[in-house]
């Protein structure tokens, strides 16, 4: 038997669970079906605040490997910052503070993207005085789930890249991107 999971309540899904333990042996079954909405019931039945999450998008992680490959040492201060601010309870406000920010021992230059800035909710930084300082950091933020998801990591001469022209191939795809997390 299957269950939908997305429509019912935590007591319900309770309900389910005890039997299907004690009748037919079938937990691994039903929490396979059940834990990607654990959460979800989680919050809404008892009214806790979600966790705040940092994610690297696939792409945005295939931009660090590109940057690995032609300046590892670059690419090693960016992880390493990344890295920071997903230990950091703090890392959502600091990442929705505009300006220069100092972070432990680093400064990072936080702008929203302006030209989107009417219909999302992107953003950009940079991390200052050090050798990774001409790479963009390009995420969004999405208060709704708590999450700053990393969507590029691009050099700031980069010609596929443009706060400006939208049309522009990695523009395109951090939007696109954007829309479909």
């Amino acid at each position: 038997m299957s269950y939908n999971f997305y429509s019912m309540s935590f007591t319900a899904w309770y309900e389910i669970y005890t039997y299907e333990i004690k009748e037919n042996y079938g937990f691994s079954r039903v929490w396979a079906q059940f834990k990607a909405r654990l959460a979800d019931l989680l919050y809404i039945e008892f009214d806790i605040m979600k966790v705040d999450r940092l994610e690297i998008h696939a792409h945005a992680g295939d931009d660090l490997e590109k940057v690995w490959r032609t300046d590892p040492e670059c690419a090693a201060e960016i992880l390493v910052v990344l890295e920071q601010l997903k230990a950091d309870p703090k890392f959502i406000d600091i990442l929705t503070t505009r300006g220069n920010v100092d972070f432990g021992e680093t400064r990072l230059n936080i702008k929203v993207w302006e030209k989107v800035k009417k219909y999302t909710n992107l953003w950009r930084f940079r991390i200052l005085d050090n050798v990774a300082t001409s790479y963009r950091i390009v995420y969004g933020y999405d208060y709704r789930y708590r999450l700053v998801w990393v969507l590029a990591i691009v050099h700031k001469k980069e010609e596929d890249f443009s706060y400006d022209d939208l049309s522009a191939k990695i523009s395109r795809r951090i939007l696109s991107d954007w829309a479909n997390h």
